[in-house]
């Protein structure tokens, strides 16, 4: 029986690759899932929910060529835009499905750098120990990486897709460009040339960072393939390939709009935004190194110069140069530092990004550079120096895996509740008043007295730098509505408006305020001209409802609550008042129909649950009423009616002595009971 062919994969090959594909994505998942309720934040608004865009995919082109806005992440991206569209279509406009779709990239871009890595360690000048068990060590470091809590900034954060798609793509090109190089090598066709260029194209489409595509592709080259500059010039078909994505990128920003004044050379100092990428680059080494005490938003400050970041200045370029000196000497030592410095260059240098000085996802895909040759140095010392045995070494990267996994299901947590993230990110940068806007607006939406007072003090510190007039009006009207100071939250909105005259969701706002002080004709106008800039605001068609009510037009209120549910199916409220509606015209069986797809939507609208115990009450179903009821009251027990309803069922149901402390509460919270009904319960007089 002839012997196997020294180059041919051993039995088994695929099967224990797949197996170590599987065990990643499994690790992603359960360090991700507990994220996946998390509510969009910042960025996701303006790019996702108000993104209309994305409402549709045919026809395709609005997809791809697309009104830009001030900055939006989505801007200059037509792929990310795109992925965003079939997102939507798809999974409608929960949180939910969004993530599910950025866990399964993470997964594509755990399950590409496995490959690449593995492929690159069994390359012949990488030492022998490392090359032996190059699988490993690439499952390793796949998984590390995979599970590293600085990814949730490019995960769990929605529209930062915008990273981890890019990462996709260059990983995606690399991995075919390294194959083909390998093949070209070997007498092979060269048939993945072409495909080399389409996915570096599309890297351009997804982000700017593509612009590194080419110089990866040309170091890997000299340092594992070639082995010298000389011997890459036999592939400069491959890095011509590699570089599709400059005319991709230039034309992203100049025809399609680019990133608008939020990023490039002319939207803030050059000098000082490198001064203050010299201190970033550690912030994130150490991030990668340590984990913890990461901060979702560090705002848009620059360095004051010199004297604030000359010495990480100094710091930054000895060891840029230290590293490219190093590569000079010993390439496959140095090769992933220097990948670091290439993958962080288009965000880390020179050219401005004015919105986000320093933002940790940009180490997304960066990390990777250092993971990698970090665990194999590890393996090689443990193997080489200290003799360690293989199951040691192997138990020792499951407690790191483990450690990393348990970190990032803890920042996961973070997400769920996104005050703590601002609230982090505020004692982080101190000075941060998108922080501060931020958490102004998770504190006015919590209603209590005490969130309320800090959310305004937080305010008044905005309002003294003056940053963010729109964002900051925003939350001032806010504050205004939940406080029931209507004057002053339409004085906030009509600030907002003087500012961008045509923002729906400030229109919509507006057209609420004035029903609230009894506008009613101004109230509908606002409404209709809100909804007439975007028809897709399921609260106005809500709010035009009730201003009809009040106008003594029943039925075409009851056509915009009907409008209100289609825009959005899971708007609890939208049902909700649609239930009212269909009870108010006799219609109880389409009533209780919507009274249960709002419990459905949101089992903690109390509202919805009180109400749907109102018509089990007018519809002589007392146990259910009362079920409700206490429903209500479980989820808010200040609801005032709910306690006299509940009372005034028990009563009638020959329980008075029950109805005594439903009443007792009742009264507590301001209500006035007629006096038969205290009679009844033993409560002679008011306490």
């Amino acid at each position: 029986m002839p012997s196997p062919s020294l180059s041919a994969p051993p039995s088994g090959w695929r099967s224990r690759r797949a197996a170590a594909a599987l065990a990643v994505c499994a690790a992603i998942w359960l360090a991700y899932a507990g994220g996946l309720a998390a509510p969009f934040i910042m960025d996701d608004a303006s790019s996702i929910t108000a993104n209309r865009s994305i409402r549709s995919l045919w026809p395709l082109w609005p997809v791809l060529v697309y009104e830009h806005g001030e900055g939006r992440t989505i801007d200059g991206r037509p792929l990310l835009n795109l992925s965003l569209a079939v997102n939507r279509v798809v999974t409608g406009m929960s949180p939910v499905g969004f993530r599910v779709v950025n866990i399964f990239i993470h997964c594509g871009n755990a399950v590409l750098l496995l490959a690449v890595a593995r492929l690159l360690l069994k390359r012949p000048a990488v030492p022998a120990t490392v090359r032996e068990r190059a699988g490993e060590i690439a499952f390793a470091a796949a998984l590390f990486w995979a599970v590293h809590p600085l990814g949730t900034s490019a995960v769990t954060y929605v529209i930062q897709r915008a990273e981890s798609l890019g990462a996709l793509m260059i990983l995606a090109t690399v991995l075919v460009a390294v194959r083909g190089m390998l093949a070209a090598d070997a007498g092979g066709k060269t048939w993945a040339l072409p495909f080399v260029a389409l996915l570096s194209a599309l890297a351009g489409t997804a982000k700017e960072t593509s612009v590194a595509i080419p110089f990866i592709t040309l170091l890997i080259d000299r340092s594992l393939l070639s082995g010298s500059w000389r011997g890459t010039r036999s592939h400069w078909p491959w890095h011509l390939a590699a570089a599709a994505s400059w005319p991709s990128v230039a034309l992203m920003l100049t025809a399609l709009g680019g990133r608008g004044s939020s990023a490039g050379l002319d939207s803030a100092s050059p000098w000082l935004y490198l001064l203050t990428q010299a201190k970033a680059i550690w912030l994130y080494v150490a991030r990668i190194v340590w984990p913890q005490g990461l901060v979702f938003d560090y705002g848009d400050f620059l360095s004051s110069g010199l004297a604030e970041s000359g010495g990480w200045l100094v710091l930054t370029a000895a060891v840029f140069a230290g590293v490219a000196y190093g590569f000079a000497k010993f390439p496959v030592a140095f090769l992933g530092p220097l990948l670091f410095f290439v993958l962080l260059g288009p965000t880390s240098s020179v050219i401005p990004v004015k919105t986000q000085t320093i933002a940790e996802h940009r180490a997304y895909l960066a990390s990777a550079a250092l993971i990698l040759p970090a665990v194999a140095a590890a393996w090689l010392v443990a193997r080489a120096r200290l003799a360690l045995s293989p199951r040691f070494c192997g138990l020792a990267a499951t407690a790191v895996a483990l450690a990393l996994g348990l970190s990032t299901v803890a920042r996961n947590r973070e997400f769920i509740t996104p005050e703590i993230l601002w609230r982090r990110a505020l004692a982080a940068e101190p000075r941060n008043e998108r922080a501060m806007i931020n958490l102004a607006a998770k504190l006015i939406g919590k209603k209590d007295p005490a969130s309320l007072v800090e959310a305004e003090r937080l305010l008044a510190r905005v309002a003294e730098t003056g940053r963010y007039p729109k964002v900051y009006n925003v939350n001032l009207g806010s504050l205004a509505k939940a406080r029931e100071q209507y004057p002053e939250a339409l004085a906030a909105i009509d600030a907002v408006l003087e500012i961008t005259p045509d923002d729906a969701t400030a229109l919509a706002d507006r057209g609420y305020v004035l029903w609230k002080l009894g506008r009613l004709p101004e109230a509908l106008a606002a409404l209709d001209q809100a909804l007439a800039l975007d028809d897709q605001i399921a609260p106005a068609w809500l709010n035009r409802g009730n201003v009809l009510l009040d106008l003594g037009r029943p039925a075409e209120a009851e056509q915009s609550f009907t409008r209100s549910v289609e825009v959005d199916p899971k708007y609890a409220k939208g049902w909700d008042h649609l239930g009212i509606a269909r009870q108010e015209r006799g219609d109880r069986a389409a009533a209780l129909d919507a009274f249960n797809r709002a419990v459905t939507c949101d089992p903690n609208d109390a509202e919805a649950v009180y109400n749907r115990g109102r018509l089990h009450a007018e519809a002589g179903q007392p146990v259910a009423a009362i079920a409700d009821f206490s429903s209500a009251l479980a989820v808010d027990s200040a609801f005032r009616d709910a306690y006299y309803n509940r009372a005034v069922l028990l009563i009638r149901g020959g329980r008075p002595a029950e109805a005594r402390a439903d009443i007792e509460a009742f009264i507590r919270l301001g209500g006035e009971a007629p006096a038969a009904v205290l009679a009844l319960v033993g409560l002679a007089t008011k306490p």
